[in-house]
Formats: structure tokens, sequence, C-alpha cells
């Protein structure tokens, strides 16, 4: 009997340290919550004001513009990098045809 008692206040124990972890966690959800709330609240505060939402739009817009200069800027390198390979790829394909006929200036003279 004495096996089965140490064993079952060992649950116990096991328990309780489990439940004042679970609790602890819960404490600290709860606090993160309400910090994130503050933090909301303070943004939303900060936004209301007319200078910080103008000064808001105007970094928005700025991004804004910087990122269609971007893709303008990639898709004409795209294009120079297309027409570049197109070129490369017409060059080798004539100076190919050359090379390969089997005649010269001088067979064409013997003939």
């Amino acid at each position: 009997t004495n096996d089965s008692s140490s064993n079952s206040s060992n649950n116990k124990s096991k328990k309780s340290k489990l439940q004042e972890r679970l609790r602890k966690l819960q404490l600290k959800i709860n606090q993160s919550k309400k910090l994130n709330h503050k933090e909301v609240v303070n943004e939303g505060e900060r936004l209301c004001s007319k200078e910080a939402y103008n000064k808001h739009m105007k970094q928005t817009h700025k991004n804004d513009a910087k990122a269609v200069q971007k893709e303008a800027w990639e898709n004409v390198h795209e294009k120079n990098v297309k027409t570049l390979l197109s070129a490369s790829a017409s060059a080798s394909a004539s100076a190919g045809s050359g090379i390969g006929s089997g005649t010269s200036d001088n067979d064409k003279k013997n003939v």
C-alpha cells in the first residue's frame, strides 16, 4: 500500500506542477493580449491625427512609386536580355551556315 500512496502523491504533484505551469502561461498570454491591444489603440490614435495620416499617405505613395519604377526597370532589363539572346543566337546561326558549305573562293575559281 505504501507504493500506491507514493505513486498517487507523485501523480498529484505532477498534476499540480502542470497546472501551475498552465496558469503561468495563461497569465503571459493575457499580458501579451493587453499589451497588443494597447499598441493597437496607440497606433489608431496616431493615425487619426491629420498630420500623421498625411505623413502615412505620403510614405505610401512614395513606396508605390518606387515599386512601379522598379517593375518598369525590370521589364526593360528583361526585354534587353531577350534581345541580346536572340541577336547572339541569330548571329551564331548565320556564321555557322557559311562555315559548313565546304566551298571556298579558291575552289570556285578553279572550276
